[in-house]
């Protein structure tokens, strides 16, 4: 299953996604945080990054407590859906880390 994964990144990406309440992840973040879950979301580019995180302190923060990896996503885009899928992915990340960071910091 996974070798499938790793060469359908738009299956991944749904997959992840599945669940996730992408209208509201400020109420996820609320949910996973009341659960001690602190983690931060991370995208895979040239290099990974976590959307919404900025700061040093931030970054070490979301190191500190686990990050959890939006399989799929990377800089190179192989279609229309994977780019759409990627941006979903990347506003849930940000609107979720946001949520996290400001309980924590």
């Amino acid at each position: 299953m996974l070798l499938f994964l790793e060469s359908h990144p738009e299956a991944y990406i749904k997959l992840q996604l599945y669940g996730l309440n992408e209208d509201n992840p400020e109420s996820d973040a609320e949910l996973d945080f009341g659960k001690s879950n602190h983690t931060c979301y991370e995208l895979n580019g040239f290099a990974p990054y976590m959307p919404g995180v900025n700061t040093k302190l931030e970054i070490e923060f979301c190191k500190s407590v686990g990050i959890t990896n939006f399989r799929g996503t990377a800089d190179v885009v192989y279609s229309e859906e994977h780019g759409l899928l990627i941006n979903r992915a990347r506003n849930y990340a940000k609107r979720y880390n946001l949520v996290i960071i400001s309980k924590r910091i």
